[in-house]
């Protein structure tokens, strides 16, 4: 599954976790939970996301565009990816990618 291209203007219905005040990108998950998150870490991370996010994404910089987005749950400054996968599945992924080393260390003593 890929992600869409960058958008600015998803619905958000649901913050899920993680979510970091600082992020500056949004996953909105299929059921409209919303993950903020930081594009470098997710870029340096993973060579798909690298890819998607080098992509130009649409303009947001006009007002009603602001508006837009904060009337749907996306915060000022962030740009918003839908994404074809479940909230928890999305969440995992991004634990694994934030707290590699306790994910691995969570699922060795757990299985």
């Amino acid at each position: 599954r890929r992600p869409h291209c960058l958008q600015t203007s998803l619905s958000m219905q649901r913050q899920g976790e993680p979510w970091f005040e600082d992020g500056n990108l949004v996953l909105v998950a299929e059921d409209h939970t919303g993950f903020r998150i930081h594009r470098g870490v997710l870029a340096r991370q993973s060579e798909v996301f690298e890819s998607m996010l080098s992509m130009p994404s649409p303009s947001s910089s006009s007002e009603s565009s602001r508006n837009r987005d904060s009337q749907f749950g996306i915060p000022d400054g962030c740009q918003a990816v839908r994404m074809h996968d479940k909230s928890n599945e999305l969440s995992t992924l991004l634990e694994a990618i934030y707290d590699g080393e306790y994910v691995r260390f969570y699922l060795s003593s757990k299985y």
